[in-house]
């Protein structure tokens, strides 16, 4: 295994051309440079970036990964696919050349993705009750020629939901995985379509540790923010159908947490949910289950979130990664929620990772049906 915390040689970044369909690699492209990309757990794309070209673009229908390359101190090469993406061209710009002509291009680049953003339902599409939603948004996905890691799950809806032409197919299947408590769709570094249950960020394993010692890929100390202020102390949820309207409503009254209604003088910052599935065989029922669900979420809306971002050389981590960053004394642990990073031989990274700051505060509930 390659030395990440050691010197590099021979640093640099590898394109190759990815055929659609067969997904095999047919070719190098050594025309890409300048390429600037950022990854976010919060941008239903999850990638998207930007770079230049001389000379002919890449295809617009083939994808391209782009690989991470060095030798260690020791000699073994590391070669680490870290994207695979669609790119989309300008016009060229040409320029005269040695008595010819040049051609150049600027590109932008988004994740497989954005195959499954572009397209809308023609008409509506109804997702009938009794659906199995993970095979569902694995079959949406699949239809359209993506990849993906074949989820299965054995959760089905419980009633009909359909969409009409303001939903996208990648809208779709993103509800379809949240219903099922699974997070929403996302690529790996070869453009297959990851569809995994929802794990706490708390319960991840870290997969780095980043550390400022004499083996340290840090370039500069951490910066912290946190946004307390803006965290929801009132949650509501609504649920309706044709024939039933229930609504319930949770609010942070702890004096513990910043956050809560009683340490910010009783300012509200409110939140309003509407909710399409709701077990219960009755009325009572159906609403005891939406306070419920509304005291949970106003615990996790009202969970401090802090946000430390470092700078480091490339290393092998991703969005929504587990990491932990010791740095002088003081330790955080959090989720990649960002990664902007460039194409430079040291593949310098901004990482930003969420910090959950959780405590069981004090909840008010109520409710009604009508």
């Amino acid at each position: 295994m390659p030395n990440w915390k050691g010197p590099r040689y021979d640093a640099g970044w590898v394109y190759r051309r990815v055929a659609w369909g067969t997904w095999m690699e047919v070719g190098e492209y050594s025309n890409i440079e300048s390429l600037s990309y950022s990854k976010s757990a919060l941008n239903s794309l999850k990638l998207s970036g930007s770079a230049s070209c001389d000379g002919d673009p890449p295809d617009e229908i083939d994808a391209v990964t782009a690989y991470y390359t060095f030798a260690d101190g020791s000699g073994e090469v590391a070669l680490v696919p870290v994207m695979t993406f669609l790119v989309e061209s300008d016009e060229p710009q040409y320029s005269a050349s040695d008595g010819g002509i040049a051609r150049s291009s600027s590109l932008k680049f988004y994740s497989l993705l954005k195959v499954l953003s572009d397209i809308v339902p023609e008409g509506s599409l109804t997702i009938p009750a009794g659906t199995n939603a993970v095979a569902k948004a694995k079959d949406i996905a699949e239809s359209v020629g993506l990849r993906t890691n074949n989820p299965s799950s054995t959760y089905t809806t419980s009633e009909d939901k359909t969409f009409g032409s303001d939903s996208t197919y990648l809208s779709i299947v993103n509800w379809l995985l949240d219903v099922a408590g699974y997070a929403s769709a996302r690529t790996d570094a070869r453009g297959v379509v990851q569809m995994e249950p929802y794990v706490e960020p708390t319960d991840r394993p870290v997969s780095w540790t980043f550390r400022n010692d004499d083996d340290s890929t840090l370039l500069s100390g951490p910066s912290c923010e946190n946004d307390w202020r803006s965290t929801p102390n009132v949650v509501t949820l609504e649920y309706q159908t044709e024939s039933e309207y229930i609504i319930a409503t949770a609010r942070n009254i702890d004096p513990d947490s910043r956050a809560s209604l009683p340490s910010r003088g009783w300012r509200t910052k409110s939140a309003t949910v509407s909710v399409s599935e709701l077990d219960g065989e009755t009325p009572q029922a159906r609403l005891d289950n939406l306070k419920a669900m509304a005291v949970s979420e106003v615990k996790s809306e009202s969970a401090e979130v802090q946000y430390v971002k470092i700078e480091s050389v490339f290393v092998p981590v991703s969005v929504n990664d587990s990491i932990a960053i010791e740095y002088s004394g003081k330790t955080w642990r959090g989720s990649i929620t960002a990664i902007d990073g460039n194409d430079g031989p040291s593949g310098d990274m901004t990482i930003k990772a969420r910090i959950f700051i959780r405590r069981d505060v004090l909840v008010d509930v109520d409710g009604k049906i009508s």
